[in-house]
């Protein structure tokens, strides 16, 4: 099960994607961080079983948002 999201970094002001993977259960033993792929900055914590990844936009797909 994935769980994906753009996230807007506090930091930077850069949107990114942020995508939870694995078995999603809240409340995991672990505290996994999104880290902005811009400047590196946390922008997110969370507890969960699962894993966090994060990718950079490209100009063309963050254009898409903004539509």
């Amino acid at each position: 099960m994935n769980k994906e999201s753009i996230v807007i970094c506090e930091n930077c002001g850069r949107k990114f994607r942020c995508v939870e993977t694995g078995n999603i259960w809240p409340g995991g033993l672990e505290s996994e961080d999104a880290k902005c792929p811009y400047c590196g900055t946390i922008a997110f914590s969370s507890m969960t079983s699962g894993f966090i990844y994060v990718y950079k936009l490209d100009k063309e797909s963050e254009n898409d948002e903004n539509k």
